[in-house]
Protein backbone atom coordinates (compact mmCIF):
# COMPACT_ATOMS: atom_id res chain seq x y z
CA UNK A 1 0.00 0.00 0.00
CA UNK A 2 1.21 3.84 -0.52
CA UNK A 3 1.07 4.04 3.37
CA UNK A 4 3.10 0.90 3.98
CA UNK A 5 5.83 2.08 1.00
CA UNK A 6 6.09 5.64 2.64
CA UNK A 7 6.63 4.41 5.68
CA UNK A 8 9.23 2.31 4.39
CA UNK A 9 10.87 4.72 2.80
CA UNK A 10 11.04 6.82 5.73
CA UNK A 11 12.54 4.32 7.94
CA UNK A 12 15.27 3.14 5.45
CA UNK A 13 16.11 6.27 4.83
CA UNK A 14 16.96 7.14 8.34
CA UNK A 15 18.54 3.78 9.07
CA UNK A 16 20.55 2.90 6.13
CA UNK A 17 23.41 5.65 7.19
CA UNK A 18 26.43 4.64 4.58
CA UNK A 19 23.69 4.74 1.85
CA UNK A 20 24.82 1.86 0.10
CA UNK A 21 20.80 0.25 -0.36
CA UNK A 22 21.17 -2.03 2.80
CA UNK A 23 20.39 -1.62 6.63
CA UNK A 24 23.34 -4.07 7.70
CA UNK A 25 23.12 -5.24 11.52
CA UNK A 26 24.93 -2.34 12.89
CA UNK A 27 22.98 -0.15 11.39
CA UNK A 28 19.64 -2.07 12.63
CA UNK A 29 20.95 -1.87 16.32
CA UNK A 30 21.61 2.04 15.79
CA UNK A 31 17.88 2.54 14.74
CA UNK A 32 16.76 0.47 17.44
CA UNK A 33 18.69 2.45 20.17
CA UNK A 34 17.66 5.88 18.30
CA UNK A 35 13.69 5.03 18.60
CA UNK A 36 14.40 3.16 22.18
CA UNK A 37 13.25 -0.32 20.85
CA UNK A 38 16.29 -1.63 22.50
CA UNK A 39 15.38 -0.55 25.79
CA UNK A 40 12.09 -2.87 25.33
CA UNK A 41 14.01 -5.55 23.53
CA UNK A 42 16.93 -7.66 24.30
CA UNK A 43 19.87 -8.34 22.07
CA UNK A 44 19.07 -11.69 20.96
CA UNK A 45 15.52 -10.83 19.84
CA UNK A 46 16.95 -7.45 18.33
CA UNK A 47 18.89 -9.95 15.97
CA UNK A 48 16.10 -12.56 15.10
CA UNK A 49 13.94 -9.33 14.17
CA UNK A 50 16.88 -8.30 12.27
CA UNK A 51 16.98 -12.08 10.54
CA UNK A 52 13.25 -12.17 9.72
CA UNK A 53 13.62 -9.38 8.16
CA UNK A 54 16.45 -10.27 5.93
CA UNK A 55 14.60 -12.80 3.87
CA UNK A 56 17.40 -13.35 1.40
CA UNK A 57 19.72 -14.09 4.02
CA UNK A 58 22.41 -11.24 2.41
CA UNK A 59 22.95 -9.76 6.25
CA UNK A 60 21.12 -6.44 5.17
CA UNK A 61 17.55 -5.38 4.65
CA UNK A 62 17.05 -3.97 1.71
CA UNK A 63 13.88 -1.52 1.08
CA UNK A 64 11.77 -4.12 -0.20
CA UNK A 65 12.27 -6.58 2.40
CA UNK A 66 10.85 -3.63 4.98
CA UNK A 67 8.60 -2.34 2.71
CA UNK A 68 7.10 -5.98 2.29
CA UNK A 69 7.26 -6.34 6.33
CA UNK A 70 5.99 -3.53 6.90
CA UNK A 71 2.90 -4.04 5.08
CA UNK A 72 2.15 -7.27 5.93
CA UNK A 73 2.29 -6.18 9.90
CA UNK A 74 0.06 -2.70 8.92
CA UNK A 75 -2.51 -4.23 6.19
CA UNK A 76 -2.32 -8.03 6.51
CA UNK A 77 -5.29 -8.49 4.20
CA UNK A 78 -4.16 -6.26 1.50
CA UNK A 79 -3.64 -7.51 -2.01
CA UNK A 80 -0.16 -8.81 -2.91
Amino acid sequence: TNAAMQLADEIFTKADTDGNGSIDLPEFLSAAASSRLDGLLRGQQLLAIFRSLDTDGSGGIDEGELYTALRDIRYPDSDR
